[in-house]
């Protein structure tokens, strides 16, 4: 490697190759102030003990001893800088040989989802949502479809964690109620245990138009106080559910708002045998976006798909309607507005 570096006509690597011969210039520099402090203050102790003279040496003499402690301090600094460096830009160039997408060639955008991932301060291990359908009337055509999502996550903040976003879920349909079944949040490791009910999170919902909120922040904050937090490098669990109902057409969107190493979707209920889901989702870490099925295929058991390395802010689009002519209407796409976060 000497022998490249030596025979580059880049600049940068001859400013490279003059680098020894400044070290030696520094130290025969730092040696002679040394030399010459030493001998001012052979001649202040021998020779000169008082007057003008005794006070004009001895100030020179501190001052070039002082400038060789910098000097040694600096160059040690200096050297342990520019290794520091090197070490730094070794590594970098081995990440970027090893990984494509780190190369400044990539898109703008790839290298900036790497550097999000890179500095994520959490990220769930597993996410499981489920999805019961059952007949809530037959007759009308309304579904009581249960929502539920279960996380595994880590926590990487260096101050702490505790979630902090606004969770909603959709309106039921007529003069049905959307209603908070449950909520959970668990970190043995920081005596962290919230564990709330229907009844229990009456006062912490808010009806907003089209959705019913939960104020999560309240909550935590009544349960656990301000000191409550999931320290760095803790996991914890986390919980909820809710109750909608809605027509026998329908979709909903199951957002994701962290980095999820594996998420999976289980579909069940009394009422799957007569319906046909479609579900979508997007840039996945799996070849199938796209999964579709009409009623049950094996008797008594969920339908299910897992898929990997999903990433914030993507939605897991569910699609649901009748298997005889009502699933031919056409069934409206999400909008913003609909997203359901539980």
């Amino acid at each position: 490697m000497g022998e490249v570096v030596a025979g580059n006509d880049q600049p940068g690597a001859r400013r490279v190759n003059n680098q020894p011969k400044r070290a030696v210039v520094v130290r025969l520099i730092l040696v002679g102030f040394l030399i010459a402090s030493g001998i001012l203050y052979a001649l202040v102790f021998t020779v000169f003990h008082e007057g003008v003279a005794y006070e004009a040496l001895h100030s020179i003499a501190e001052a070039l001893l002082v400038a060789v402690v910098l000097g040694v301090a600096g160059d040690l600094y200096l050297k342990f800088r520019l290794a520091e460096d090197s070490v730094r830009r070794g590594v970098q160039a081995a990440i970027s040989e090893t990984f494509g997408f780190l190369d400044p060639a990539q898109p703008a955008a790839l290298q900036a989802a790497v550097k999000e991932f890179a500095s994520a301060r959490l990220f769930a291990r597993s996410t499981r949502w489920t999805l019961v359908f059952d007949w809530e009337d037959r007759e009308a055509q309304i579904l009581g479809i249960r929502l539920s999502v279960e996380n595994n996550g880590l926590s990487l903040h260096d101050d702490g964690y505790l979630p902090d976003s606004e969770l909603w879920a959709l309106q039921s349909t007529m003069s049905y109620k959307t209603k908070y079944l449950k909520y959970s949040l668990h970190c043995p490791d920081c005596e962290i245990s919230v564990d709330e009910t229907e009844a229990t999170l009456e006062p912490y919902l808010d009806p907003q138009d089209n959705r019913l909120v939960l104020d999560q922040v309240k909550l935590l904050r009544d349960r656990l106080g301000s000191s409550g937090r999931i320290v760095y490098g803790k996991s914890f669990n986390s919980g909820r559910a809710t109750q909608m109902y809605r027509h026998a057409w329908g979709h909903v969107p199951l957002m994701h708002s962290n980095f999820e190493i594996e998420c999976s979707l289980a579909i069940d209920g009394g009422a799957l045998d007569d319906l046909k889901i479609a579900v979508f989702q997007p840039k996945s870490g799996s070849s199938e976006q796209e999964w579709h099925f009409i009623g049950r295929e094996a008797a008594n058991k969920p339908m299910r798909r897992v898929w990997r390395n999903v990433t914030p802010g993507q939605a897991t689009i569910v699609s649901w309607g009748l298997v005889d002519s009502e699933a031919k209407r056409v069934m409206p796409m999400a909008r913003p507005q609909d997203e359901d976060r539980l």
